[in-house]
């Protein structure tokens, strides 16, 4: 789908038909419109398709006609799976085009229509998008931060399997945030410091504050990573104590019927034995198992085995 949009005073209007300074939004679009945006915009179809690879890394691509900023931002792919999705944006003389596979979570608020949104300034206009792609990942990370907790608190109180798939989730988003990070990172900073076509160098301190806020990103993301691991550690030790109890108790009973097991079976043998023929046979044979058994448990306790 492709949508075209103009500032006319101090709103965003959308428009039937491309308009020379106008920003246009594509999303998700199909070989047709890729192919009449290619000849309204005198850019190749392969840039366009480059922009929608799913694989497709953070980077900056200056050609005849045209600047195109790669950029990853947070994705909802499945309930509770966050990753990043690729987004193009393309600078040209008569043109902002921004180019995207969906249109749908935190990729909305972002391409929008906002009367805040510098459609016809294209330093102003990457600016936007950069701050507004930080904003995702910090609303992100801070649902992170929450999940976190409450998993420490359930760690604690009561492991279970479903507990490994939450945090195999976030740790999941978290390696895709950080990688997605150190890339947008580099084109920022490839901003900064070269002369780019249609950016402004008087910007350089916007840009800036930009690259200090991916650094930001990044410290959280390696620190919720790090307190995840702590949690999987914990989680992992504490299903081992429980195991450990349980194997203990096992043992202890099994080494508690170790004596009566023997004893019965040497009277269970079909030959003379002791009080064979008296007729308080089983009674003293009872409390002689009971005897053993209270003996065992008594030098276990002894032993701090208990």
């Amino acid at each position: 789908m492709i949508k075209y949009y103009k500032s006319v005073n101090g709103s965003i209007k959308e428009l039937r038909k491309p308009k020379p300074r106008c920003w246009i939004d594509v999303f998700s679009p199909n070989e047709k419109e890729l192919a009449e945006l290619s000849k309204l915009v005198k850019i190749p179809v392969s840039e366009f398709k480059m922009a929608l690879d799913e694989d497709e890394r953070p980077r900056i691509d200056i050609g005849k006609n045209f600047t195109l900023f790669i950029l990853r931002l947070p994705f909802v792919q499945k309930e509770n799976e966050i990753e990043t999705s690729p987004i193009g944006i393309f600078l040209t003389k008569n043109y902002t085009i921004t180019v995207h596979l969906y249109y749908t979570g935190y990729v909305k608020p972002i391409f929008e229509p906002s009367k805040n949104m510098p459609i016809e300034n294209k330093t102003e206009f990457i600016l936007y998008i950069l701050s507004q792609t930080i904003k995702s990942y910090f609303q992100v990370l801070g649902k992170i931060e929450k999940q976190i907790d409450m998993i420490e608190d359930e760690v604690v109180k009561n492991p279970r399997n479903i507990i490994i798939e939450k945090m195999a989730d976030i740790k999941r988003t978290l390696i895709f945030f950080y990688r997605s990070l150190i890339a947008n990172r580099v084109v920022v900073l490839s901003m900064i410091e070269k002369n780019i076509l249609f950016i402004d160098k008087k910007r350089v301190e916007d840009m800036k504050d930009i690259h200090t806020e991916i650094f930001q990103l990044l410290d959280m993301t390696i620190t919720y990573r790090d307190l995840l691991k702590g949690s999987m550690d914990s989680y992992s030790s504490i299903v081992s104590n429980k195991v450990g109890e349980t194997v203990k108790i096992l043992t202890v009973i099994t080494a508690i019927l170790t004596i009566p097991l023997l004893i019965t079976g040497f009277w269970g043998m079909n030959i003379s034995l002791p009080f064979g023929s008296d007729p308080n046979a089983f009674t003293f044979l009872v409390v002689l198992l009971l005897a053993s058994m209270i003996g065992t448990l008594s030098i276990f306790k002894l032993k701090n085995w208990l």
